[in-house]
């Protein structure tokens, strides 16, 4: 075994790294059994203890300085700008034209930009414009800075692409869950912050408890960033081929080579318009961009809106803050085990509708009753069935899609319409205190969503056995296991069209 500790390696060992000595196995994927346990299992602790942690504080922070607003509502913001409620919604309406926008170019500039810097200066910029909504006193500056963080917070959507290029298909689920993890925690850590801000800081310096909220969540945003700039790893490809202080020895460098085509990746993926035409023709990215989009309003939705919705319950300014925290450590805790089981049995579609169902019940309870216990009940089952159900129907896309510009394309497709959705969310919860209309649009969208996930899962279901079939035929008439796998496997084509690739259900 090479020395751990070297930085670089010698010309052999390169040459040794650039044949292709996979192994691999009936079904095409690289063979990782022959792996040392010991190694394999180190290096998936180092990516499950460096890429993880550090995507799940870049996104903490995103969804932190994007729903503060609605917490800085409760704390006199709206009041203090002489902001109309239509202006109020406008504000939130502009972030995601922004989001909308980049979004295919943000994915897209994985291949170009180190990691590092297009993680991290969206970071810091980010925490910067949040922290300067600190000093804004128009409406127009308001306007001006929540459209560029949503321009800059769009980067950081593109986490999920690169989470899919480190890990293999039945470990996705939960790693995706544990870095969006930081998705409810950034919520009920708003609320425990604001709260505080509330309490502590009113008129603090003569400053309002509103502004001191962005600039205790911008400062240490920005410091993040700047730390994301030197740790992140670049892409599994990249350090297969030159290494990094993370993965230093050739042989995790090896073993990240192998375990990038057994996940059905592509080795140094290339910008490939015609895979962005294959994306139009294609039914499934139309259907995932019913599905993922109808999870994720849910999730947005009920960022900007839970202080609003236990505010109307009638509890004070101060307690809505803190009874905020309910719905996000709900979902904190759901979240990861049913990522889990759905890991666990390889499976996506049977997931993604118990998570409707869940969410689901939760709208039903705040549709039909007027009991605090019960919307607050309602309003933490709509949390777990959204977040979770935005995991799940995001790890799909991922794994559906192995071609680098096909996936990014689908990916910024379903993300033009959440942030679409997420516009009309800004709209349709506009009359309090039950928001009927607001409630049930959601409900509708995400039951579309649950017979869509049967409908894509039936159309790949059908593929995979036309493609068993043709395989078994193709082994009845004496092919050999090598000239129906193809020399390279998934090296060549990484492409679901490849006659070894699976849909996973």
């Amino acid at each position: 075994m090479h020395n751990e500790i070297a930085l670089s390696t010698s010309a052999s060992d390169r040459d040794n790294l650039e044949k292709p000595t996979d192994q691999y196995d009936e079904e095409g994927n690289t063979d990782l059994a022959a792996a040392n346990p010991k190694l394999q299992r180190r290096v998936l602790l180092k990516q499950d203890l460096t890429i993880l942690p550090i995507l799940a504080i870049c996104y903490f922070f995103s969804y932190v300085d994007r729903g503060q607003i609605g917490n800085a509502r409760i704390l006199g913001l709206q009041k203090d700008l002489g902001l109309s409620a239509d202006q109020y919604y406008n504000t939130l309406l502009v972030f995601f034209i922004g989001y909308a926008v980049i979004e295919l170019p943000c994915c897209l500039a994985l291949l170009y930009i180190r990691p590092s810097l297009h993680f991290g200066v969206a970071t810091v910029v980010f925490g910067m414009l949040a922290t300067l909504i600190a000093a804004i006193h128009s409406y127009g500056a308001l306007i001006a800075i929540r459209f560029l963080l949503g321009l800059s917070e769009a980067f950081v959507q593109a986490a999920f692409i690169f989470v899919s290029l480190w890990y293999q298909r039945d470990e996705l689920a939960l790693r995706v869950a544990i870095f969006w993890n930081a998705t409810p925690l950034a919520g009920a850590v708003s609320g425990l912050i604001a709260y505080g801000v509330g309490k502590n800081l009113h008129d603090a310096h003569g400053i309002a408890a509103w502004r001191w909220l962005f600039i205790v969540e911008g400062v240490p945003t920005i410091a993040w960033g700047l730390l994301v700039l030197f740790l992140l790893p670049s892409r599994p490809d990249t350090v297969a081929e030159k290494g990094s202080w993370l993965f230093r020895s050739q042989a995790e460098r090896e073993l990240i080579r192998k375990r990038t085509l057994k996940a059905k990746n592509a080795i140094n993926a290339k910008f490939t318009p015609q895979q962005m035409l294959a994306a139009l023709k294609d039914v499934k990215p139309w259907l995932d961009c019913l599905i993922l989009p109808a999870f994720g309003l849910g999730v947005a939705a009920f960022t900007l809106f839970t202080p609003t919705f236990i505010r109307e319950f009638g509890f004070s300014p101060l307690n809505t803050q803190l009874l905020t925290v309910i719905p996000y450590g709900a979902a904190f805790i759901a979240v990861p085990i049913i990522c889990t089981i759905s890991d666990r049995y390889a499976a996506r579609a049977v997931p993604l509708l118990f998570c409707y169902a869940i969410s689901a019940a939760g709208f039903v309870l705040l549709l039909a009753t007027t009991n605090k216990v019960a919307r607050i009940a309602g309003t933490s089952l709509v949390a777990i069935g959204s977040n979770t159900g935005t995991v799940l129907a995001a790890t799909w896309v991922t794994v559906t899609y192995p071609n680098f510009t096909k996936k990014s394309t689908v990916w910024a497709l379903c993300q033009f319409v959440t942030q679409a959705y997420s516009i009309l969310g800004t709209k349709i919860y506009d009359k309090p205190p039950r928001f009927f209309k607001g409630h049930g649009t959601l409900l509708g969208l995400q039951t579309l969503a649950a017979v869509l996930v049967c409908v894509k899962a039936y159309l790949m279901w059908k593929e995979n056995k036309r493609r068993d079939l043709a395989r078994d035929q193709a082994l009845g008439n004496g092919a050999s296991e090598q000239s129906v796998a193809g020399e390279n496997g998934l090296e060549e084509a990484a492409d679901e069209k490849h006659r070894d690739f699976r849909y996973l259900l």
